[in-house]
C-alpha cells in the first residue's frame, strides 16, 4: 500500500468507512436555514482521542453542496480563533471550523461568538473538539464519534492490511493482524498506520 496520508485511509470505494450517518448529519446542519437571525448555528462535533473528528469534518465540508453554499471556510485553533474577534469578517456566508484542544474561556468564546454574528445569513460555525465540556458551546445537538465497533475496526483493519487478497490464504498473518485490531481496540489512527507497516 502506497504512503498516503492519514485521512485518506478512511476512506473505502469513495465513501468514509463506517462514519456516513454523521457525515449526513453535518452535511444537513450545514444546508439548513439558521434557526436566529444574526448569529450562526454552532454544532459541536466530540470524540475521543483519534476517532476521525477532523477527518469526519473535513470530508463533509468536502461535499460539493456544502462548497458551493459557502462563500468562504476558515479554519482556527485555540491559539487563533479569538483573532476573529478583533478582525472584520466578511459579510459573506461563511463556515468557521474551530478546533479546541483544551476547554475555553466563556467570555473568550463570547467574544467571538459575538464577531461570528456579522457574518452572512447562513453562515455556521463546527466546533471539533475530544472534550465533552465544549459541547456546552453549541447551539444545536452535538455529534458525538465513538471508536468503531470491535467488528466495524476488525474489517478496517482487515481491509487495509490484506486490501484484495484473501487472509485466508495467509493464516499466520490473518492471525497477527487479528491480535494486533484486538490491542488497539478501536483506534483510528494507529488502525491506519500500522497494516501499512
Amino acid at each position: 500500500m502506497p504512503k498516503r496520508p492519514y485521512d485518506t485511509y478512511l476512506y473505502i470505494d469513495n465513501f468514509m468507512f463506517s462514519r456516513l450517518i454523521e457525515k449526513q448529519q453535518i452535511i444537513n446542519f450545514l444546508l439548513q436555514d439558521n434557526s436566529s437571525h444574526g448569529a450562526p448555528d454552532v454544532v459541536p462535533v466530540i470524540g475521543g482521542y483519534n476517532v476521525g473528528k477532523k477527518s469526519l469534518v473535513g470530508y463533509a465540508c468536502n461535499d460539493s453542496m456544502v462548497r458551493s453554499h459557502f462563500s468562504s471556510i476558515l479554519h482556527f485553533n485555540n491559539d487563533s480563533f479569538l483573532k476573529v474577534a478583533h478582525e472584520t469578517l466578511l459579510s459573506v456566508r461563511t463556515l468557521v471550523i474551530v478546533e479546541f484542544s483544551s476547554d475555553v474561556d466563556d467570555n473568550e468564546w463570547l467574544k467571538f461568538y459575538s464577531a461570528t454574528s456579522r457574518m452572512d445569513t447562513g453562515s455556521k460555525v463546527i466546533i471539533i473538539s475530544r472534550f465533552e465540556v465544549i459541547a456546552r458551546l453549541g447551539t444545536v445537538k452535538p455529534i458525538r464519534l465513538r471508536n468503531l465497533s470491535h467488528a466495524e475496526f476488525r474489517y478496517l483493519f482487515k481491509v487495509l492490511a490484506f486490501g484484495g487478497t484473501d487472509p485466508e490464504n495467509h493464516p499466520k498473518m490473518a492471525s497477527i493482524g487479528v491480535e494486533i485490531a484486538n490491542m488497539l481496540q478501536g483506534l483510528l489512527l494507529s488502525g491506519n498506520v500500522l497494516p501499512d507497516t
